[in-house]
C-alpha cells in the first residue's frame, strides 16, 4: 500500500526531469520529483555547466592576453585556480537554486532518494526492502544515462 499519492512522479531532476515535472504541475497534476543527488542532475552539478563555467574562465584569460590588438595593454595577467573554482561553484549554486525555486513555485514536491518503479507501477524511494512506496498515476523516467564503454577505447 502506497504511503502517498501523486498524479505524476518524475524520477530525476536534470534538464528533462525538472521541466517535465513543472509542466505536469502547470497542467494541474499533483507532482513530485525523486532525486538521488543534487537538484539539477549531473549536467548542472558535475558535467555541462561546470565545464562551461571553467571554459568561460579560459575565454576571459585569452581575451586579456589578446587585448593588445584592441589597444588594451595589461601589465600582468595572473591565473588563480581557486578563484576559478569559486566562480564555477557560484554558477552551480545559482542555477541549482533557480531550479529549486522553480520546482517550489510550481508546487512540485522534491523527494530525496533513489527512486525505482515497482511491479505495480508505483515508485519506491530508498532501499529495495525498506524504501517508501509512493502511489503514482504516471511515472516519467528522466534519470539520465551513462555511455557504455567501447572495447579498446579508453576514456579519461
Amino acid at each position: 500500500m502506497a504511503e502517498s499519492k501523486y498524479d505524476c512522479i518524475v524520477i530525476g531532476s536534470g534538464p528533462g526531469g525538472y521541466v517535465a515535472a513543472i509542466r505536469a504541475a502547470q497542467l494541474g497534476m499533483k507532482t513530485a520529483v525523486v532525486e538521488k543527488g543534487d537538484v539539477g542532475g549531473r549536467c548542472l552539478n558535475e558535467a555541462c555547466i561546470p565545464a562551461k563555467a571553467m571554459l568561460r574562465v579560459a575565454d576571459a584569460m585569452k581575451e586579456i592576453e589578446t587585448a593588445k590588438g584592441f589597444g588594451i595593454t595589461a601589465k600582468e595577467v595572473d591565473f588563480d585556480f581557486s578563484g576559478a573554482t569559486k566562480h564555477r561553484d557560484k554558477v552551480i549554486k545559482t542555477l541549482t537554486g533557480g531550479v529549486g525555486m522553480l520546482l517550489e513555485k510550481n508546487k512540485v514536491d522534491l523527494i530525496e532518494g533513489l527512486g525505482a518503479v515497482t511491479d505495480d507501477g508505483n515508485v519506491k524511494v530508498g532501499g529495495s526492502f525498506d524504501g517508501t512506496e509512493i502511489e503514482a498515476t504516471t511515472v516519467i523516467l528522466a534519470c539520465g544515462s551513462v555511455p557504455k564503454p567501447v572495447a579498446g577505447l579508453k576514456f579519461g
